[in-house]
């Protein structure tokens, strides 16, 4: 899991690891008055996924 705090808007990041081999993530974007929830399932790591979080 990763936890991102930044001007108002948190991120968390859940990871699972599939019997595939693949991995999927549920990334949820908190802001004052909104949610934003993504799956994203591939083969992709944790590095991966950070690049979606940054602006």
């Amino acid at each position: 899991m990763m936890r991102v705090n930044e001007e108002g808007q948190r991120v968390v990041i859940y990871q699972r690891v599939l019997k595939s081999g693949k991995n999927e993530y549920a990334l949820f974007n908190v802001g004052d008055s909104d949610l934003s929830i993504i799956n994203i399932t591939g083969i992709l790591t944790l590095e991966d996924m950070k690049q979606f979080t940054v602006d």
